[in-house]
């Protein structure tokens, strides 16, 4: 049963999330790209160093990577966006009675492909993952997943305003019920 509220509450934020979204002039998105990353930095969190989940480095700002089991590095630079949800928000408060964090790269002219990823933490720090979805040509993971993350900065005057950047690791099932390690970074500003 929360398998299927986990999906029902990733299709509404989607959806309010899409809809939600304003593009200025004829700003078209660019497809992502496969492109396997180089830890080029200190490690600190700081540059586009490792960020402490020992594979998938912290890109630069505006950037979601990972990588699934031992595949290539994903990378996406376009239509990426976080959301903060507080405690107590009406509407997610029972689902996230300490608040949550969401990462996200939906393509509003590309639906076969996206990004989500949603822990339990809206500070600085390390938390558990709630759920992860990544939707591709060829790969469908869902659902709620075990594993953690870790914001090295998370700060925000309102929900979707501020910085979010740090790391994840954690697994995650397709639909065929296989386990997949996922691991990746996140670096956005809005």
């Amino acid at each position: 049963m929360r398998e299927l509220y986990s999906k029902i509450f990733t299709a509404l934020i989607l959806i309010a999330t899409i809809s939600s979204c304003k593009l200025s002039g004829d700003v078209m998105p660019t497809k992502s790209k496969d492109t396997t990353l180089v830890a080029t930095g200190t490690g600190t969190g700081t540059g586009t160093g490792t960020g402490g989940n020992g594979d998938v480095a912290i890109g630069a700002v505006g950037t979601i990577s990972y990588r699934v089991d031992s595949s290539a590095v994903v990378t996406y630079t376009t239509n990426t966006i976080f959301a903060v949800f507080s405690p107590g928000e009406q509407g997610t408060s029972l689902l996230y009675p300490n608040g949550a964090t969401q990462i996200s790269m939906l393509n509003p002219n590309n639906l076969s492909t996206s990004f989500i990823l949603i822990f339990t933490g809206i500070t600085p720090g390390t938390y558990d993952i709630f759920s992860v979805s990544i939707n591709t040509p060829t790969l469908q993971l869902f659902g709620q997943a075990n594993g953690q993350a870790k914001a090295t900065i998370l700060s925000h005057s309102s929900n979707v305003k501020g910085t979010v950047q740090g790391t994840f690791s954690g697994d995650a099932m397709d639909g065929s019920f296989n386990t997949h390690h996922v691991k990746g970074s996140f670096n956005l500003k809005q």
